[in-house]
């Protein structure tokens, strides 16, 4: 298996997780990119790596919000 199939395997983990639907996965990644998405099947091994980027980096910010204290 290719490392840009293995990249977009993940990032459908990352959004089944969130539970976000194909409507609101190509909205996410419409607003990463900067373009129009027709379907992720035309996204590049770049385009892939910074949709990635976008999914890991909210999950971290979850993370660090899940630990705040209350005020």
């Amino acid at each position: 298996m290719d490392s840009r199939t293995l990249k977009l395997r993940k990032a459908f983990h990352y959004c089944n997780l969130y539970d976000l639907n194909r409507e609101e996965r190509l909205n996410f990644t419409q607003m990463i990119l900067r373009q129009d998405v027709p379907s992720w099947k035309c996204l590049t091994e770049q385009q892939v790596e910074r949709l990635l980027d976008g999914l890991e980096g909210y999950g971290l910010i979850q993370h660090i919000m899940s630990e705040r204290q209350p005020a």
